[in-house]
C-alpha cells in the first residue's frame, strides 16, 4: 500500500514525516479506486482543508510519471 495514504481508524493523510487525520473520506471514482477527496481534520503545513489525493498505481509504475509530466504541461494554461 502506498505509504502516503494508509487505510487506518482513524483514517490518516500522511504527509512527509507528518501524519494528519482525516474528518472525512470519499472515493471520487468508483472505476478508478486510486482517487481520493480528503477533508482533513486540522489542516497544517499550508494544506487546505480538503484535498485530493492520487495513489500510485501498483500495476502501473510509470504513469504517475507520465501524468506529473501532463500536468506540468498543462500547467501554464
Amino acid at each position: 500500500m502506498d505509504p502516503m495514504f494508509r487505510e487506518a481508524e482513524p483514517l490518516i493523510l500522511y504527509f512527509s514525516d507528518k501524519s494528519i487525520p482525516v474528518k472525512k473520506h470519499n472515493l471520487l471514482n468508483s472505476i478508478r479506486p486510486t482517487v481520493h477527496r480528503l477533508e482533513l481534520e486540522e489542516p497544517r503545513f499550508g494544506l487546505p482543508d480538503t484535498v485530493i489525493i492520487k495513489q500510485e498505481k501498483s500495476d502501473d509504475p510509470f504513469g504517475f510519471t507520465n501524468e506529473i509530466a501532463a500536468y506540468e504541461r498543462l500547467q501554464p494554461l
